[in-house]
């Protein structure tokens, strides 16, 4: 059992000064960003089903970070094509999306589905205990290298961007919606506005290890990553959104759900799903369907 809202453009008055306001420096200067030429791309692999042609590359983006990702696209080149990026779990890697990337393809798609940066080669970055804010940064830069990457070999169309992330790939989008407004639309699905109130709070296992074992360096950890929670961004997006909450999620609470949608300004629509913190099949359709229904 699905509920379903809508919450229509005309609400938008609510939250003018949420919208409108000014990101704060301090916040805009994590990611100061000045766009990439992008050298082309080195291709690992390709393969084509039907009308679609998939590659596995690996490109140079910002601060000089190899990035690792596919490519999905008509066989037929042209350009000013919509242009969806992919942020995957932190369970999973860039396949995850995949299959809905062929699919959407297959439909005039360009899509780019990056690794997250401790699956890129030769990263340094590998430990969200040591690393958790390297981790967010550099997840964040490496998409906003992707959109570039996009614009200038594939010549996309501007104002048919996309950005879906999921669970730690949300939690870049939401970052994103703060700062790139190149993205004209989003998809977040199980995402949680603050990861350091998520990790004080969680009874995951792992996190109250760390938190009994270790206190001194869970308080410091949650320190620095607290500049970096989705809670500071979501306020400051202006482009439309489908959130997507999943009712049986093991990770986060009703209440981390709800002030994820009350901190978004609209417009949005919000969907919830009877499924775990991976989703289902029935969010895969109503994701695709609705990217779909953005550019008709």
């Amino acid at each position: 059992m699905r509920i379903h809202f809508v919450l229509f453009a005309s609400l938008f008055v609510c939250c003018t000064n949420a919208v409108l306001a000014q990101l704060p420096e301090n916040l805009a200067a994590v990611f100061k960003y000045q766009r990439v030429a992008i050298p082309k791309y080195q291709t690992d692999s390709t393969f084509v089903v039907r009308n679609v042609w998939a590659e596995r590359i690996v490109f140079t983006g910002a601060d000089s970070f190899k990035i690792s990702a596919y490519v999905t696209r008509p066989s037929e080149y042209r350009e000013n094509r919509p242009f969806v990026l992919f942020n995957h779990w932190g369970e999973g890697d860039k396949s995850e999306f995949l299959q809905q990337a062929m699919l959407l393809s297959s439909r005039g798609f360009v899509c780019i589905l990056i690794d997250g940066p401790w699956l890129c080669p030769d990263s340094p970055i590998k430990s969200f205990k040591d690393q958790g804010f390297e981790m967010y940064r550099q997840y964040v830069m490496n998409a906003r290298s992707a959109i570039d990457l996009a614009q200038q070999h594939f010549k996309v169309n501007d104002d048919k961007i996309f950005c879906v992330g999921h669970s730690f790939g949300c939690n870049t989008a939401a970052i994103l919606s703060g700062v790139d407004k190149r993205i004209d639309y989003f998809v977040f699905m199980a995402g949680v506005y603050s990861t350091t109130k998520n990790a004080t709070q969680s009874q995951v296992p792992d996190f109250v290890k760390w938190r009994t074992d270790s206190p001194e360096q869970f308080k410091a950890w949650v320190t620095k990553m607290q500049p970096l929670d989705a809670e500071n961004y979501l306020p400051f997006k202006t482009a439309p959104c489908l959130i997507q909450i999943a009712s049986k999620d093991e990770y986060l609470s009703d209440a981390e759900n709800d002030a994820f949608i009350r901190l978004m300004p609209v417009p949005k629509e919000v969907k919830v799903y009877d499924a775990g913190h991976g989703l289902n099949a029935v969010a895969e359709s109503d994701r695709v369907e609705w990217i779909l229904g953005q550019v008709r």
